[in-house]
Parts: C-alpha cells; structure tokens; sequence
C-alpha cells in the first residue's frame, strides 16, 4: 500500500506521453519513405528492388542495434541514451532529402537504423520504470501502438499532404525532423531519469547467464518464428503498397496516402483489440484468429 501511495502518477502519465510520442516518431521517420517513393523513383532513377533495399537495410541495423544497445542503456542511463539516439535518427531522417544516389540513401538510412534501434529498448525501458505495476503492460502497448499510428497511418497522410505545399519530396525528409528535435528537448528537460537505471554487475551477470536459455522454450521460439513472419508481410506491404498504387493502379498521391494509412490506423486498433480479445479467449486462439485473418485479407 505504501508503494501506492508513492508512486507518482504524474510522472508516469508524462513519461508515457513523451516516449510514446518519441516512439511514434521512430515509425514516423522510418515510414515516411515509402509515400515518398515514387517521386523519389522518378528523380533518381531507383527500382523496387532497391526500395526493399532501403527498408531492409534499417530494419537490419536496427534490429542488430537495438540487442547490442539495451545493456548499455541500463549502465548509462535511459535519458542520455533516448535524447542523443533521438536528435541522432530525427537528422538523419532530414538528410535523406538530400541524398543525390542510391549509395547515399542506403548509407543514411542504415545509420538511421542504428539509432532507432538503440533508441527502442531505452524507451520502452523507461516507461516500464515509471508505470506502476498493474499498467505496465498497458503503458508499455500504448507506447510502441503509437509506432503504427504514426509511422504507418499518419505518415503517408502527412507526406503526401505536405506535397501540396512544399516544392519537392527533398523538403517533406527536411521538415520530419522538426517534431523529434522539439520532442528530444522536452525529453531532456522533463523525463526523470529511474534511480535503477543501471543495473548491478550481478543481475548484468545474471541476466546474460538467462539469455542462452530463453530458446529453449518452445513458446519463445513460435513466438520468435511468428513475429519474424507477420513483420516480414507488414514490412513488404508498408514498403511495396505506395508505389504500387501510384505506378500500378494509376491512383494521385494523395489519395494513395490515405488508402495507405488504413494499415497503421488497423495496427493500431490491432494493438489493443487482439490483446483484449486473448484475456479472454486465450492468447493461442487470439493469434490463430489474427494470422488467419491478415492472411485471407492480405490475398
């Protein structure tokens, strides 16, 4: 009861609001490409192969990134980490505008990737920190959920938007780092940073000695094989859908950047309405349901 009563719930609910931001702005700037593409395909002479290059070659990095950075997070600190990794990927974003090649793009989005990977266990690292137990688990979906809404819904509207305005695709890049700076600042002069941050060389030492058994379990290694299939589809369809339906089905930008966004506005909501459904009917039928569903609709 007395944890109760010291838990500052102000904290949590400012904590969630900037890193949920902060992590739907990682989606927003590792999304924002594939609207962009094919004005982008145009300018500079790319492919569609070359398009999956550019998405696998962050989606890699990040992944490698966001393993090999967690640990460090927990010696230096969250706060240092989120703020610099932010500034980091929100100009590196800017400067795809300015790319002139190929070569280029692969170069910035692939550093892009290491920052945004060293950003996501560090973010979802300090909201579990500041929530109180019983919401972390909600705290903690609502937070990456945010990666869907912005990154994949709100993104193609906002590019495709803004091409109305600006004089090419170079200033949409340009203008996406504005919202992760304001953000980075606020999360330097507001976040607390948890005095636990830092874990003790024992429980380091003894969650590294865990690591070599986590595949072990059967349950980790399906759970591990079907996130592995369901980002793979998401990712192909994200990266492949916007070019195909300026290139293909002859649609105007704008209204391929809304037709797009119903994927992220449907992650979202998939966010939150697949894991209500589990609590009640279990989690092996919830998922069953789920892959069976984006399945036949993906056909």
């Amino acid at each position: 009861m007395n944890a109760l009563v010291q838990h500052d719930t102000a904290n949590e609910r400012k904590t969630l609001i900037l890193l949920g931001l902060g992590f739907g702005l990682v989606g927003l700037d590792r999304w924002i490409v594939a609207p962009l593409f094919p004005h982008m395909m145009r300018d500079l002479g790319l492919n569609f192969q070359q398009l999956g290059s550019l998405i696998g070659v962050l989606s890699v990095a990040w992944g490698i990134w966001a393993i090999a950075m967690g640990p460090v997070s927990d010696r230096i600190g969250r706060k240092k980490m989120l703020v610099v990794t932010m500034v980091a990927f929100s100009l590196l974003s800017s400067l795809s505008g300015l790319a002139a090649s190929f070569g280029s793009l692969m170069l910035i989005r692939a550093v892009m990737g290491v920052a945004e990977g060293a950003f996501t266990p560090a973010s979802v690292a300090a909201t579990g920190e500041a929530s109180l137990p019983s919401r972390r688990g909600f705290n903690q979906g609502l937070q990456l959920s945010m990666f869907s809404l912005l990154g994949l819904g709100f993104a193609p509207i906002i590019a495709t938007q803004l091409l109305r305005i600006v004089p090419s695709w170079h200033w949409v890049f340009m203008i996406s780092a504005v919202p992760g700076l304001i953000v980075a600042a606020l999360i330097a002069a507001m976040l607390r940073e948890h005095p636990k941050s830092a874990l003790p060389h024992s429980d380091l030492a003894h969650a590294k000695a865990k690591w070599s058994e986590l595949f072990r379990s059967r349950n980790v290694l399906l759970a591990t094989l079907a996130i592995l299939c369901a980002m793979a589809g998401i990712f192909v369809v994200s990266a492949m859908v916007p070019t195909y339906l300026v290139e293909v089905l002859h649609l105007d930008t704008q209204s391929m950047g809304f037709v797009v966004s119903a994927l992220g506005f449907g992650g979202f909501v998939g966010s939150f309405g697949v894991a209500g459904i589990s609590d009640f009917i279990g989690r092996r039928p919830a998922a069953v349901i789920a892959f069976v569903g984006a399945a036949v609709f993906a056909i």
